[in-house]
């Protein structure tokens, strides 16, 4: 019997007839993500359901300085999760759920933005790492080597590139200029849990790749290249492979030079969402 993949219940209708609006989207998710994940630095978040897989699920965003006094509609809300995940963020169907409920009920409308006008502590790491200011000649000539040596197939910085691979986007503020060196050069052969790929075969021959999302005894969840959220039951595939070799060559013979080090700088420079 054939099995058609069904989409994500989360947000996925708004996602789907607004997609000329990704990039709105986008940028508003992960200025939601960060503003409310400061909001863990300094001050208390109200103990209500869905409190515990709010902080599990974006705790991983970095902080930025900024008032927490954003207010949203739960169809906001949805569509801002959805994103999300779409990005890597990882939860069962029902903790995306109360998320979505968890934030509606506290950051809807209807609430005092009152509450957030405690005053907000950076984390050390956020407030410790000086922004570079690079000259458009770096910025362009790194952009060139990015879109030369295909990079765009798996990373995404803003707005371009694939879902597959981690994100580059503030991979200024999560890894040194020495480390970022040390992956293009000489990459680690396995990649993070976080970062596996899942190739499967449906019993009809149809075929998916993308980022593995979650998976329990009976789907998985993953996303694939452009962005799109897909759940397969696993009842309706005939394959299934979880790949956590690294597919990132090593660009030691090609990436030298100039190149290397404007795009280490490039990179370096990356601190905030979709900069």
């Amino acid at each position: 019997m054939n099995f058609i993949p069904k989409r994500v219940r989360v947000g996925d209708r708004l996602a789907m007839e607004q997609r000329h609006k990704a990039s709105h989207i986008v940028s508003f998710s992960m200025f939601i993500c960060l503003t409310l994940s400061t909001m863990a630095f300094g001050q208390a978040l109200p103990d209500e359901k869905g409190k515990a897989e709010f902080q599990r699920i974006c705790s991983n965003c970095h902080a930025v300085a900024m008032a927490t006094r954003l207010r949203n509609s739960e169809e906001a809300w949805k569509s801002v999760v959805n994103d999300m995940v779409s990005r890597g963020a990882q939860g069962s169907q029902e903790d995306l759920d109360n998320v979505v409920l968890y934030l509606s009920t506290n950051f809807g409308p209807s609430n005092s933005a009152a509450a957030s006008s405690a005053p907000v502590l950076l984390p050390p790491s956020a407030q410790t790492i000086p922004a570079i200011a690079l000259s458009l000649s770096v910025i362009s000539n790194a952009k060139r080597v990015i879109a030369q040596n295909g990079c765009g197939a798996c990373h995404r910085i803003g707005d371009e590139g694939s879902y597959i691979g981690p994100s580059l986007d503030n991979v200024g503020m999560r890894r040194k200029p020495d480390e970022i060196r040390a992956a293009i050069l000489s990459p680690q052969p396995k990649v993070q849990p976080e970062n596996r790929q899942v190739r499967l075969i449906q019993h009809d021959g149809k075929t998916g790749v993308g980022k593995i999302l979650n998976q329990d005894g009976y789907s998985v969840q993953m996303v694939d290249a452009a962005g799109q959220l897909a759940t397969y039951s696993k009842s309706g595939l005939r394959e299934f492979t979880i790949v956590d070799t690294n597919p990132m060559p090593s660009s030691g013979n090609k990436i030298t030079g100039q190149d290397l080090d404007d795009l280490v700088r490039y990179l370096s420079s990356l601190t905030e969402p979709g900069k």
